[in-house]
């Protein structure tokens, strides 16, 4: 022991002899009132148990610390948790129904743990969506969600069950921007001996949230004509990742990107997708334009590659024709995009703003004089800071929800592998 400090031992000695005596003593004080005041101060947890059944799960998150909100569709079941003994002080028992849930949305309640056991399975996939969609929507920054899944014969008195398999699991984490934590698979609880589970453990990144439910809400799960909108979101998280040197900060709401740049990355993007014969977009169109529309079929892909690898321009009539493609693709990101990309849906809240070039170059000679002459893309700064700091998981969602639409459009189930060839994620 430090020198000078023998009355700490002293003091130690003292307790050591008296320690029998002063246990009944102290055992007999009541925490909850002598800490009255500080616990006022905790911060509250709150949990949502998803269709919770008799209650034996919400009465544990209770027993955790949680305050509770536990639903069930079943009036019977919610009946069952009080002959059972689960009425904790601290769980709000309720009747609701998944996937829509109206009486927890109406709430507008945000939940630090949301538990949804063995339940997931009872809603066919279109609902299933739905349901991790709602339940996202009830999370905030760093919320941690469980599911399982179920796998063996159904058990009698439980209605029916629908097969749910892992890659969909991994689909919804992508589509709702989580983090898939853990996978794990488990022997039944009840020591049935054909029936397994899966367990998944999903969270919410902890930051970022308003940038993330731009890309989440009013992109990748918005309504689409064509692939316009998850493209230049997918090109703009790259450039924001990979050449940060493009970003200029134009105010303190909004970061400029040269429409250069992106119309570059954007006609390489559709050649690609074209060379695969991927559809691109809905309507009664021959399946040539779909593929081929976003780009023109003047495409010289050969010149245009050339100059992206060298930064420079000849002046000769591929040259032309090249500069010819990068306005018409410069035009319709225009008009389609940023256009109506907008918030939730409403029209007076636009994502992009196009800035006009002030000056254009007399020749386009170099990458510099193109950036020059096609003006500038703003772009929310919430937005390009989360595409920064969540590259990886906004990226997978992009290109997650494109290969779905390409699929729904083509029905090939092999759109999502091919959209990633296309895109240069795989070989």
């Amino acid at each position: 022991m430090k020198k000078g400090r023998s009355y700490i031992q002293e003091t130690l000695s003292a307790y050591d002899e008296s320690a029998e005596h002063l246990g009944l003593r102290y055992s007999q004080a009541d925490p909850d009132k002598m800490f009255s005041s500080f616990k006022k101060q905790f911060p509250t947890l709150n949990a949502l148990a998803v269709m919770d059944g008799i209650g034996r799960d919400s009465e544990w998150l209770a027993q955790c610390g949680f305050q509770v909100d536990a639903f069930d569709g079943s009036n019977e079941l919610l009946v069952q948790a009080e002959k059972y003994g689960y009425q904790h002080p601290n769980v709000h028992r309720y009747q609701d129904i998944a996937p829509d849930m109206p009486v927890t949305s109406a709430a507008k309640k945000k939940y630090d743990v949301i538990l949804m056991s063995a339940c997931i399975f009872f809603l066919d996939q279109e609902d299933r969506y739905k349901l991790m969609t709602n339940i996202r929507d009830f999370s905030k920054p760093g919320t941690v969600i469980y599911l399982n899944l179920r796998h063996g014969p159904p058990s009698p008195g439980q209605g029916k069950f629908f097969n749910v398999n892992s890659e969909e699991i991994i689909r919804y984490s992508q589509r709702e921007l989580l983090h898939l934590q853990t996978e794990s698979t488990k022997k039944d609880s009840l020591g049935r001996s054909d029936i397994w589970w899966e367990n998944y453990i999903l969270k919410v990144p902890e930051t970022h949230e308003a940038g993330l439910n731009i890309f989440r809400k009013d992109i990748i799960q918005a309504n689409k004509f064509s692939t316009y909108k998850i493209a230049l979101a997918y090109i703009i998280t790259e450039i924001s990742n990979n050449a940060p040197e493009f970003l200029q900060r134009i105010d303190d709401a909004y970061i400029s990107i040269p429409l250069g740049i992106i119309t570059q990355e954007w006609i390489k993007i559709y050649h690609s997708l074209s060379s695969f014969q991927l559809p691109q977009m809905k309507g009664n169109y021959s399946d040539d334009y779909k593929v081929t529309a976003p780009f023109s079929h003047d495409v010289l892909a050969e010149d245009f590659e050339e100059f992206y690898s060298s930064g420079s321009l000849v002046n000769t009539h591929d040259a032309e024709a090249l500069i010819k493609i990068l306005r018409y693709a410069k035009k319709k990101i225009i008009e389609q995009p940023v256009e109506y990309t907008r918030r939730n849906n409403n029209k007076r809240r636009k994502i992009y703003n196009y800035v006009s070039p002030q000056t254009y170059p007399l020749k386009i000679k170099s990458a510099e004089d193109l950036n020059r002459a096609f003006g500038y893309l703003c772009i929310r700064d919430d937005m390009i800071e989360a595409a920064q700091n969540h590259h990886g998981l906004i990226s997978a969602g992009i290109v997650q929800e494109w290969g779905e639409f390409c699929t729904q459009l083509g029905q090939d189930r092999d759109s999502d592998l091919t959209v990633k060839k296309a895109l240069g994620l795989t070989m």
